[in-house]
This record gives structure tokens, sequence and C-alpha cells, in this order.
């Protein structure tokens, strides 16, 4: 946790090289370990026991995703039935999955969430070997899940994406 002002201290630590990152969960700031190709990293030893980093975040867009759920299947079967599982999410920069947070929910779907960096290609991953799903033109997606590569222009809202759950089962 940072102090006023985003200063921290970390005491106690051993000589070796050390890796920092830095979240905001809940927000659109973006874990630099998580989109930066370069992550920050600090060493210390006996004749450098201590370490001045500036960690900067940058402000990523919010990409809101809607799975309409007319039939209430994701409420019906996911925690009940084995193997019913909707996974959606973006794939970053360090080759890690972060999984889109729920924001809402409601009768008729849920409202999700992925944050990822302005100017840079993303891919959003939809994949369910349970419900059948299908675009917001009505296509059914492949079984084995898509990915939908988005592009956020600096200063530019991104596009919603929209899901449909039509169904169950192979």
């Amino acid at each position: 946790m940072t102090g006023t002002g985003g200063t921290f201290q970390i005491t106690g630590l051993r000589d070796g090289k050390y890796r920092l990152c830095a979240q905001v969960p809940g927000t659109a700031w973006l874990n630099p370990c998580q989109w930066a190709l370069q992550p920050i990293a600090v060493a210390l030893s006996d004749t450098q026991p201590t370490a001045s980093v500036t960690i900067v975040m940058k402000k990523g867009a919010a990409v809101p995703i809607r799975v309409d759920d007319p039939g209430q299947l994701l409420s019906q079967h996911e925690g009940k039935t084995a193997g019913a599982h909707l996974l959606v999410g973006v794939g970053n920069d360090a080759f890690a999955f972060a999984p889109a947070r729920v924001m809402s929910q409601d009768a008729t779907g849920r409202n999700l969430e992925v944050v990822i960096p302005f100017n840079s290609t993303a891919k959003i991953s939809v994949l369910s070997s349970f419900f059948r799903l299908a675009d917001a033109t009505g296509l059914p997606l492949p079984k084995t899940g898509v990915t939908i590569p988005i592009l956020v222009p600096a200063g530019q809202r991104p596009p919603a994406i929209t899901l449909r759950v039509t169904g169950v089962g192979p």
C-alpha cells in the first residue's frame, strides 16, 4: 500500500533482484508488470541496500463487454454443472491472461470489463466448452473459442463487445 502522494517503502528484503509491480484494482490504471515489456527491476546488496524507484502507471481503455443471457443459463449452470464456465478476458504483453471483471448483473445477462492500453492491439478471448455463444449479429462462435482483436486509439471510447448465450451442451 502506498502512502499519501504514492510513496512506499519496503523493508526487510534480502540481497537479490526484485521486480516491482503496481496495481489499482477496479480502475483503468494499467499494472506495468502486465503491460510493459520492460518490467521495473531493482537489485539490492550489501553495497546497495536501498533503491529509489519511480513506477509510472498509464491509464488504459475500459472495454465494456455485455453477455446477453435471456434464458439465464449462466446462473442456472455456473458452479452447479460440471464444466459450466464462461471464460472472457484479455491476454497481455507479459503473456498472462487477465480475466474480465464482472461489473454488474441483471435478469438478462451481465456486464464485464477488461482494461487495455490505448494505441495497442489487444486480444480479447472468449471460451466455453459448455455454453453455446453467438456474437452481436447472431453468428455462432466456435466451440474452440474466439479471439477478438481490439485497438482503442488515444482519446477514443472503446467499442462495446456484445455476446449472447444461446444454449448449453455440445
